[in-house]
């Protein structure tokens, strides 16, 4: 993939002779960094390189190149508390790949409520909170409330968390 040359040659209106294809074409100048991402075991596990990734999106390289490795899992991982038990119980620490986050428990994510700074979602985790009566009415706007979410399917098959 390379820049297409113009018939005519220079096109005043942008300044050139040649256009490059909208699809990708970002990632020709970051050839480095892209042969950076692609490096991985085919069939084994991808690296956690989320943070890496978005840089390269950013950069004008999208989509990046679908990848041919499945994503990390966490260790230690234990199924969900079943409902009603998991409604408003803090996870366990074991069910996240923390690698790509600046916090790297649910502890983090419940104390930064009290710390400096914005964030989306500054009191989301902290579940005895505002959080916990954020979901359980439907106040009639485009939220709904936990017992409608969970009747769409069978008992103990819907995790509920919050996105991090």
């Amino acid at each position: 993939m390379g820049p297409h040359k113009l018939p005519l040659g220079i096109f005043p209106p942008i300044g050139s002779d040649s256009l490059l294809p909208s699809f990708g074409a970002g990632c020709l100048r970051l050839q480095e960094e892209l042969a950076q991402h692609m490096t991985y075991d085919i069939g084994g596990e991808c690296p956690v390189d989320d943070v890496f990734a978005q840089k390269l999106t950013l950069k004008g390289c999208e989509p990046l190149p679908r990848r041919r490795c499945h994503p990390k899992s966490p260790s230690g991982y234990k199924e969900p508390t079943p409902f009603p038990d998991n409604l408003w119980s803090t996870p366990p620490d074991s069910s996240i790949i923390w690698e790509p986050y600046t916090c790297k428990n649910y502890k983090c994510l419940i104390d930064r409520k009290n710390k400096p700074g914005s964030y989306d979602c500054k009191d989301c985790f902290e579940l005895e909170g505002r959080e916990k009566n954020r979901w359980l009415y439907d106040n009639g706007g485009l939220d709904y409330a936990i017992d409608q979410v969970l009747g769409t399917k069978p008992k103990g098959t819907i995790i509920i968390s919050s996105y991090i």
